[in-house]
């Protein structure tokens, strides 16, 4: 490469009457206020990969992410450096062709602006390149930096911070943009985020094939449906289906698709799997497969998630919340809807025994799900896949002529792709097929036959049958007994055809360990052996015997468990009118808040004085929630290892009427505290003009609660609308300052009304409850009087150590509370346009 011309090796290797990517040219050096741009590019070559280029000294250095990049801090990518190219090249998508440089599609991933934090000269030739991306995907600080003698060998790391996400691999190339993509940078200013309409596509989330089901009690478990995932998009006037490699299949099942539009739902996403069953309550595969071929008349959608709905971005909510939310969708369908509902099992089977039970049952196997984990897209170790029969995927590359009474197709001859992009023989499959389905598969892959061989490795093949060899693109599903020492499948007997599967996506599929750490194991409560009879019974709080009192639940300030207790204790007689009769939400920390924390609304041992089990209404007719009844309940729940206590908007015996609004502000993280303040005073107004009283909390976060207490006429589904209303009338109000939608990424700088606090299922956080925060916060009652731009009420200015003496304040501010209650009237509602 010339010294003086950055990209002669660009235009040695191209041919720009064939190709094409753009010919440009090197320009001079940017001023330095000018920001630089950067690209990403989706690279479907012989192998996928990720070509990230940033602009310097007039072109785009470059570097190919054979994995693409990954938001864990724990994980580099190896990022190879590669020719510099145009800075015209930021731009350009398109199909280079066979034969040429880099021949396949390239498609713009992402793009923005990116901020070096070191001299660039002088960390490129160091090799150590620290900087920030502000773009659609990726944003926060990076580091690339050169690996050992060769050059061009780098790795390409996220750094920690708030944009840094533990534990998610590769999910991040899977995910859809959080807006629309951004235009090109050209008048080379910060772009601001639009408003997110609805999707037009949501990748799903995939399951892990793991050896074994966790130990913990945070999974939830479903049947293992064998049948094709599909997700349906409805914008309120009609519902569209999708499969999981996002390939519209409304026409393919076009009587699903009508009933489901009947039902008018939306806007929104459900996430499920088309099955058919047997007469056994089984899926059936061949059935499915059969039914497709046929019109698909009759097949059965089964849902089981819920990534959006009605104008909020679930996905970064736990499982518990979507659940919650599907539980409310399918509580408004009537019983002959199109659809139903994925039931979790029962609860009470945990670990191995979960298992057992399904395989007992005939199941093909279970999916697990962590109850406290978000919805990402693409393969996480949140869902896992536990099997009661292998099976596996294949790529159909060929197949045998048939001998003897055999008609039509001998054997499939099948593979996996290897880690170096290259096809795997794993062996022939002859069994499987009657005849009528081997005349069909031949008719399949007749027009798909080529003279090459695809397969890394001609295979040996037994005989002197003549082989058709086919383009790897048909995707199989196998079972088979076991895997030999050669990597080929023993016993395969065909299952039927994945047309909803890509076949670059087909790997070997090998069962993970599941890793646990002792945060994640159900704790053990019992004494521990040998311990004397009267240590066991000297921590003793209300009659109830603490285990492991000085086990540290706040590191800052040092908070034990005993105190965690003494404070519930203290705290009680103010608490309890907060929780009684109201259906709750634990947040458990059973090794302290440094460690895993997960919510749970079921104790699945006996349960302790004080705690009963409540029956509350859901989706498919009701379950049981803890409720506390007595004073030693709250300190029964501090030594199960309870944190935080959130309650429903309702009570028992009526937990279908709605007897409270919750109104969440939540502000971008770094908005100040007298907007926080604004926000809660036009809350305030708003609500008191249509006649309703407030009442106002602290969260013992970063916002505040304001709380109307309501007669308890209405249902849920009514209040809810109402909470959207008030929510979506103060951003149309003030647009600059409020949002009602739920993204993070859709904030920028305004305060989130959050009105999903009211929906059936949602909860709150109790007035006087602690948070699992640093500074150990409570949730503090307030007089409006104390509500001043002069002194910031947030995070921990309320503490495990002060709550107690602010008490007596905080109770007197809500003294009238139930005595202002209001019904939630039909001209309130009309007056924000809520349609009863």
């Amino acid at each position: 490469m010339r010294r003086d011309d950055p990209l002669s090796t660009y235009h040695a290797k191209r041919d720009f009457r064939q190709s094409p990517e753009p010919a440009g040219a090197a320009h001079r050096r940017p001023r330095a206020d000018t920001p630089l741009q950067f690209v990403i590019q989706r690279h479907d070559a012989r192998r996928l990969h990720y070509d990230f280029r940033l602009e310097w000294g007039g072109a785009l250095k470059s570097w190919a992410v054979p994995k693409g990049p990954s938001l864990d801090p724990d994980i580099q990518r190896l990022a190879v450096e590669v020719e510099d190219h145009p800075l015209d090249y930021a731009s350009f998508e398109g199909t280079i062709p066979k034969g040429h440089y880099g021949a396949g599609d390239v498609a713009v991933w992402d793009r923005g602006e990116w901020v070096p934090e070191d001299d660039v000269d002088e960390a490129l030739r160091r090799g150590k390149l620290h900087f920030e991306l502000r773009g659609s995907r990726l944003h926060g600080s990076w580091v690339l930096f050169r690996t050992g003698g060769d050059r061009s060998q780098w790795m390409l790391k996220k750094r920690r911070d708030r944009h840094a996400r533990a534990g998610d691999g590769d999910a991040v190339l899977h995910e859809p943009l959080p807006h629309k993509a951004a235009a090109p940078v050209k008048k080379r200013g910060r772009k601001k985020a639009s408003e997110q309409p609805l999707p037009e596509l949501v990748e799903p989330q995939l399951a892990m094939l793991v050896d074994r089901p966790p130990a913990s009690d945070l999974w939830a478990y479903e049947i293992k449906y064998d049948g094709y995932r599909m997700l349906t998009r409805f914008d309120g006037r009609r519902a569209r289906i999708f499969s999981r490699n996002g390939l519209e299949w409304t026409e393919r099942l076009p009587r699903l698709a009508q009933q489901l539009t009947r039902l008018k739902l939306g806007p929104g996403w459900l996430d499920g799997e088309i099955v058919v069953m047997d007469e056994q309550g089984h899926t059936d595969f061949h059935a499915l497969q059969a039914m497709l071929d046929n019109g698909a008349a009759d097949v059965e959608y089964i849902v089981f998630d819920v990534p959006w709905w009605q104008g909020q971005d679930l996905r970064d909510q736990p499982l518990t919340e979507r659940l919650a939310v599907l539980d409310a969708i399918f509580a408004t369908l009537p019983a002959d809807a199109a659809l139903s509902r994925s039931k979790p099992l029962d609860p009470r089977h945990v670990g191995q025994a979960v298992l057992d039970a399904a395989c007992r049952l005939g199941l093909e196997g279970l999916i697990g799900k962590r109850l406290d984990a978000p919805y990402r897209a693409g393969r996480s170790p949140h869902w896992i896949k536990l099997k009661c029969r292998a099976e596996q995927e294949v790529v159909i590359a060929g197949y045998t002529e048939p001998r003897g009474s055999r008609g039509h197709l001998g054997a499939l001859l099948v593979g996996v792709w290897g880690d170096d992009g290259q096809l795997d023989y794993a062996g022939r499959v002859g069994s499987g097929l009657d005849t009528a389905g081997l005349e069909a598969m031949r008719k399949r892959l007749q027009p798909d036959e080529t003279g090459t061989c695809p397969f890394r490795r001609k295979p040996a093949l037994p005989g002197a049958s003549k082989v058709h060899w086919v383009q790897p693109r048909h995707v199989a599903q196998v079972r088979f007994a076991t895997w030999s020492r050669d990597g080929l499948l023993r016993q395969a007997s065909f299952v039927g055809l994945r047309e909803d599967k890509p076949a670059r996506e087909v790997v070997r599929e090998q069962a993970r360990p599941i890793k646990e750490n002792r945060a994640m194991q159900t704790p053990n409560t019992a004494p521990r052996t040998g311990t004397p009879a009267a240590q066991r019974g000297k921590d003793a709080v209300m009659g109830v015997r603490i285990t492991s009192p000085e086990r540290i639940v706040f590191s800052v300030p040092r908070v034990t468990k005993l105190d965690v207790v003494r404070y519930h204790e203290a705290i009680a007689e103010h608490l309890l009118p907060q929780l009684l009769k109201r259906p709750l939400s634990l947040l458990r920390c059973p090794q302290g808040t440094g460690g895993e924390c997960f919510f749970q609304k079921h104790i699945e041992t006996a349960l302790p004085p004080g705690v009963e089990s409540v029956e509350v209404p859901a989706s498919d007719g009701t379950d049981q929630q803890v409720m506390v009844t007595r004073p030693e309940g709250i300190v029964a729940l501090a030594q199960y290892g309870n944190v935080e206590l959130h309650t429903w908007g309702a009570r028992a015996p009526k937990p279908d009427k709605v007897d409270r609004i919750t109104m969440d502000l939540d502000p971008d993280s770094d908005l100040p505290w007298t907007q926080v303040v604004e926000a809660a005073q036009l809350t305030r107004v708003l609500l008191e003009e249509l006649g309703l009283a407030t009442f106002l909390k602290t969260t013992g976060g970063k916002g505040l609660h304001v709380v109307v207490p309501l007669k308890a006429t209405r249902g849920w589904d009514e209040v809810k609308a109402f909470a959207k209303a008030v929510a979506t009338r103060m951003a149309t109000i003030a647009p600059q300052r409020f949002t009602a939608r739920l993204s993070k990424s859709q904030r920028d700088g305004r305060i989130f009304i959050d009105y999903l606090r009211n929906g059936r299922g949602a909860t709150a956080i109790s007035a006087y409850s602690l948070r699992a925060r640093e500074g150990a916060p409570v949730s503090m009652p307030l007089h409006w009087d104390e509500l001043s731009t002069r002194k910031d009420l947030r995070g921990a200015c309320f503490n495990i150590r002060n709550a107690l003496a602010h008490a007596k304040d905080a109770a007197a501010a809500w003294a009238d509370y139930d005595a202002q209650r209001k019904t939630l009237s039909v001209k309130m509602m009309k007056a924000l346009g809520v349609e009863i």
